[in-house]
């Protein structure tokens, strides 16, 4: 509630003043309060007919008011001039004392103010006690200075009406003026409101283009890391098809495991007769598949011998002491052929 009231609350208003019988003579102050001083922007005499601002304005009846102090202070309008009508007149009740003015001149000099936002009418020269406030406030013949600021004494009571408008004393009663004071703070409100907002919004905005910049940055970086993974996993795969298909190949000719070819070559070859030649020794031999010519796979369990020899008695005798051999499952003379030039044979070795 308190930081709305300070939201609410006006620190920047015009205070005119001027005698309703003398329209086109009236003195501008323009005054902006800080949380520890009371500004002046400008001092001028304006016409108002050409003078004219969104700002503000509390009139400052110059002249025409008639004041009186309370010897009580319940005592009201009948009391202290009981000769006079209250209808007739506008009054402002300040504490102490009572000011009052005609009515007829309050509603002349606000038509002459229509085309302004009129938020307060102070009258009475009383007022001038509220200077007091101003801290170190120096007076000369000509001037009033306090802090940086210097206006002339011709603007005294002007200052005095601002002054009295900021530290919240009552003004003439007077209803339009409060709707056009309540219309200035909500339009302030919603002014100051409105900034917030859209500085939030900016703030929000900012935060999330960044916060996007920065996703969108890292996702641009995990894609690219994304695609060189999935560049290296294809490779992977080609290698691992591969792999397979060259472990699979050397497999099938038996090169994945020791297989002691040298071993079962010298233990063949201690044991063979001179009189018998060989002219073949394959060691897992390729089997070759008729249905599919590009099939390579080889036969690690057989050892194929081929050679000549012209004693089959020989032959047989070899044959009995190969497969004595630890390694050798079966042997079989597979064929036996003899023609004009000799005898050959092949011989198939289970191991």
């Amino acid at each position: 509630m308190k930081l709305f009231n300070q939201i609410k609350t006006l620190n920047r208003i015009a205070v005119i003043e001027f005698d309703p019988e003398e329209r086109n003579q009236a003195k501008l102050l323009v005054l902006k309060r800080t949380k520890s001083d009371l500004l002046v922007e400008q001092a001028e005499e304006v016409s108002l007919d050409e003078w004219r601002s969104e700002l503000p304005v509390v009139w400052k009846v110059k002249g025409k008011a008639l004041t009186k102090l309370k010897s009580d202070p319940n005592e009201g309008f009948s009391r202290l001039f009981p000769n006079l009508n209250e209808r007739e007149f506008h009054w402002v009740d300040l504490g102490d004392r009572l000011s009052v003015v005609r009515l007829t001149s309050i509603e002349h000099g606000l038509s002459l103010l229509s085309h302004l936002n009129v938020v307060g009418v102070f009258h009475g020269d009383d007022l001038e006690k509220q200077l007091e406030l101003l801290s170190e406030i120096k007076e000369t013949a000509v001037e009033l200075v306090w802090g940086n600021n210097i206006v002339k004494t011709a603007y005294k009571n002007a200052l005095a009406a601002g002054l009295s408008f900021f530290i919240g004393l009552p003004t003439s009663s007077i209803e339009h003026l409060e709707r056009n004071l309540n219309d200035q703070q909500d339009k302030q409100v919603f002014q100051r409101v409105g900034v917030v907002f859209l500085a939030t919004l900016l703030v929000a905005l900012l935060g999330n283009f960044f916060v996007f910049s920065q996703l969108n940055t890292q996702k641009q970086e995990l894609s690219n890391e994304l695609l060189l993974n999935q560049s290296v996993l294809s490779q992977l795969a080609s290698l691992e098809s591969q792999y397979k298909e060259k472990s699979t190949f050397l497999e099938n000719a038996s090169w994945m495991h020791s297989s002691d070819f040298s071993k079962k070559a010298d233990e063949l070859a201690a044991l063979l007769p001179s009189k018998i030649q060989l002219t073949k020794l394959e060691m897992s031999p390729l089997i070759v598949d008729k249905t599919d010519l590009q099939k390579v796979q080889f036969d690690p369990g057989s050892i194929i011998i081929e050679g000549k020899c012209d004693q089959s008695s020989l032959l047989n005798l070899w044959k009995k002491e190969v497969s004595q051999l630890k390694w050798v499952k079966k042997i079989k003379i597979e064929e036996y052929n003899r023609t004009d030039k000799g005898a050959t044979f092949q011989i198939i070795i289970s191991c």
